[in-house]
């Protein structure tokens, strides 16, 4: 009980300090020094040759010299960046403990006088012991998160085939939990004394000694404690989210859910590791406060409070607060895609509005590409012809017949005739004298919406130089980063890449059939959902090339797309993927719940999402 008041007293006077301090310094990291790493990351993949790791060149990305020295820049970065949180923590609550306060500025200046501290010839030990501390001291982010997250399925069948080796790796695991607990008091014996780390390492054996076990058991407990208050929490808002968006938003709440429910779980996480980590360093700080009492050793003499920030006030909590709303949205769009991690597991497959949202509105109209926008699509599919007049306007099928009633052929009429026609009324009378749009006009659009398009050029023999002029208008939106350029002919794609080899292009394919690494005009490949096979996903993926699939509109086969690792997946029901792609990545008990709150689909939504 002695160490719970001792926390109790060290926290109580600088939970407001600590707060803040773990705040600023996750999303800090979270939003920077997370994309950072990962941008290395990304560097040394580049430099081994390898676009994408797989058991095929997991090898040939461990044999490059640049991926190990990578490698031990970030685990330097992870560990120092540990180091000093622990000391900015650990400070604050000895200073609280005492009765005295501390200061945002103070905390800075502890935690950077430790990182000098232990980069001294001697102390650089105590590195890999905060690197291997880190684990041992976030059990209960972990647990949150498992919690909450579904292991792909390749990797259970892995951990299943593999148990020897899952059980010596558990044993190993808790032989080094032993020893770590041992050493447990090394950082705060070198920071709050000044010690070395040979010296320290005595004093943590010696001040501990009988009471490991209880060290461990306690630590564990706080910690498994706060991870099932996260979860009950996670369950109530969960519960008040789905529900309240049933009831507010009857006809969105089926498939914005899923969504919502991620970004309430990013939001969590980050408050769960803002209010646990200054906790547990606290608890080891009052731990180590009662083991010296305990030897009869007086308190340590702490160095003065850091500077205190000569701004108003008023301003500095301006900044702060601005800072902390773009962190926060940063940290929830990172969570969203996946992208502090780059991981294919945690990044989702992207979805690709096909023809635009051609399940509620005309296919190829402006109508559909907004629609497809408002949905929350990564792209959009269209459709390419050219006019008489050599203008490129954007159509699915030669003849106009099926979706304006005129039977001519789009390269029969110049545009000033095919403007007059209405592609909408065969929809639906509701556009009843809806536009065939220009490819300059959607590439306006798409650049103010910020949507990628997808555009397939559709020759005929009838066009003059097709490929170069859509090439040249890309160009000259400056979209040519936010653009694939896609065609079934591969001639087109050569045309392309000659005009302008800046532009991405993509080989749409009904099968797949030989070596398609060989058609070097082609960076991506699309294929026909039912001829996606793992095999030619891996093939694809080691020759940096990347797959989609065409045309996804049911729920298992977006499950099975997402589990044999394909990049994108177009569809005429993107919220359908979306909610679906999201769903895939949680828990069953999550989902149940999920689908439990929403209760029964409409016969609308069953039908759609429907197998």
């Amino acid at each position: 009980m002695a160490a719970w008041r001792e926390m109790a007293r060290g926290m109580r006077r600088c939970a407001r300090a600590a707060t803040a301090f773990a705040l600023l310094w996750d999303l800090l990291s979270f939003t920077c020094l997370l994309p950072l790493q990962a941008w290395c990351f990304r560097g040394a993949m580049a430099a081994a040759g390898c676009a994408y790791l797989t058991l095929e060149n997991l090898g040939d990305f461990l044999r490059s010299p640049v991926t190990w020295l990578v490698l031990a820049g970030i685990l330097l970065a992870a560990a120092l960046g540990a180091v000093l949180e622990m000391a900015a923590y650990l400070t604050a609550f000895e200073r609280g403990r005492r009765g005295m306060t501390t200061t945002l500025g103070g905390m800075a200046a502890a935690g950077f006088r430790a990182v000098r501290q232990v980069l001294r010839r001697g102390n650089r030990p105590v590195i890999l012991l905060a690197l291997l501390l880190t684990p041992l001291l976030n059990l209960g982010i972990a647990a949150g998160y498992f919690g909450t997250m579904a292991l792909p399925q390749a990797l259970w069948s892995l951990l299943l085939r593999r148990r020897a080796a899952l059980l010596a790796a558990g044993a190993a695991a808790v032989l080094l939990t032993l020893l770590l607990i041992r050493y447990l008091y090394v950082l705060p014996c070198m920071l709050l004394e000044g010690c070395s780390f040979r010296e320290a390492r005595r004093r943590s054996t010696a001040l501990n000694r009988g009471g490991r076990l209880r060290d461990l058991c306690s630590l564990l407990g706080l910690q498994l404690a706060a991870a099932a208050l996260l979860l009950v929490l996670a369950a109530v808002l969960i519960g008040a989210l789905v529900l309240g968006m049933r009831w507010l938003l009857p006809a969105a709440a089926g498939d914005r859910a899923a969504v919502a429910v991620w970004v309430l779980l990013a939001v969590l996480l980050l408050g769960f590791t803002v209010v646990t980590a200054p906790t547990l360093v606290g608890w080891i700080g009052a731990r180590y406060a009662v083991h010296r009492a305990a030897c009869g050793e007086p308190d340590p003499r702490l160095p003065e409070d850091g500077p205190r920030l000569g701004y108003r006030r008023r301003a500095v909590t301006a900044v702060a607060v601005l800072f902390v709303l773009c962190a926060a949205v940063g940290l929830v769009r990172l969570v969203y895609d996946g992208a502090a991690f780059h991981l294919e597991y945690l990044s989702p497959m992207e979805v690709t509005a096909h023809r635009g949202a051609s399940a509620q509105c005309p296919e190829n109209t402006m109508p559909a590409f907004e629609l497809a926008a408002e949905q929350g699509a990564d792209w959009i599919e269209l459709d390419v012809r050219q006019t008489r007049d050599g203008v490129l306007v954007v159509l699915h099928d030669e003849s106009l017949l099926r979706t304006t009633g005129d039977p001519r052929m789009v390269w029969e009429l110049d545009y000033a005739e095919l403007a007059q026609l209405d592609a909408g009324s065969w929809f639906s009378p509701e556009f009843a004298g809806t536009p065939i749009p220009r490819l300059d006009e959607v590439l306006a659009f798409a650049a103010d919406a910020g949507v990628r398009l997808n555009i397939e050029l559709k020759p005929t023999g009838n066009e003059q130089a097709l490929a170069e002029a859509a090439a040249a208008q890309v160009l000259e939106a400056g979209m040519e980063e936010l653009c694939v350029m896609a065609s079934p002919s591969y001639a087109v794609l050569e045309a392309v890449r000659t005009a302008a080899p800046e532009l991405q292009t993509l080989y749409v394919l009904p099968v797949a059939f030989g070596n398609l690494l060989r058609l070097e005009a082609a960076d991506a490949f699309s294929v026909r959902d039912v001829n996606v096979t793992s095999n030619l996903v891996s093939r694809l993926h080691n020759g940096q090339r990347t797959i989609w699939a065409w045309t996804v509109n049911s729920r298992s086969t977006v499950d099975k797309m997402y589990r044999l690792g394909v990049d994108n997946v177009i569809t005429d029901n993107v919220p359908m993927a979306r909610e679906q792609l999201y769903e895939g990545r949680t828990t069953d008990w999550l989902r149940a719940y999920i689908q439990y709150l929403e209760g029964p689909r409409t016969s609308a939504a069953a039908e759609t999402g429907a197998d």
